[in-house]
Parts: structure tokens; sequence; C-alpha cells
């Protein structure tokens, strides 16, 4: 199989989320913007991109139309953790930036 018909299967595979793609990618972009003159310390904002990757973690499966309960195998275990770490950096980003990365 050849590089290029790797990448067309995996553009028609993600084809259906690029609004969601481009939109992910514009939230931070907005927040920069924004910048609000609230300040928050990084206590504050560490605690709370957790608390958000944990609520995405455990929203995940019900957004896939399972439940947490079929998570059973440690691969489904890796992917779930995957999703609260990439959640909490990416919320972590979006509120450092939002909030004009505070001290």
């Amino acid at each position: 199989m050849s590089i290029e018909s790797i990448l067309v299967v995996l553009y028609y595979s993600a084809k259906p989320y690029l609004w969601l793609i481009i939109l992910l990618l514009l939230i931070p972009i907005i927040s920069y913007l924004v910048k609000l003159p609230v300040r928050l310390i990084n206590s504050k904002i560490n605690i709370l991109s957790l608390v958000i990757g944990v609520l995405v973690a455990l929203a995940a499966p019900s957004i896939t139309y399972s439940k947490l309960a079929y998570v059973s195998t440690i691969t489904d275990w890796a992917s779930l953790f995957a999703v609260l770490v990439g959640a909490a950096i990416y919320a972590w980003i979006t509120l450092k930036l939002l909030f004009k990365g505070s001290n």
C-alpha cells in the first residue's frame, strides 16, 4: 500500500470530524485574543485543568455510545487515560492563554 492511499484513507476517516478539529484549534487562538483581566494562580489552573480532564475521561464512553463498564482491558484503560491526559493538557493551554498566563 502506498503512502498516498494511506493518506486518502486517513483523510476520509477524519473528514466527518474536520469541523470539530477546526473548532478545537480555534479555541486556544480565541482565548489568546480575548485575554481576560482576571488573574488565576498556577495551582488553580492546574487543578481546574485536571478536573476538566477527569470529567472528559468519564464522559468519553458515553460520547462514543458506550459505557464505562465496558472499559475492561488494559488497552481500553490506556485509551481512557490518554483522553484524560490530552483533555487536561488542552484545558491547561487554553486556561493559561485565557487568563494571560498569570503566575
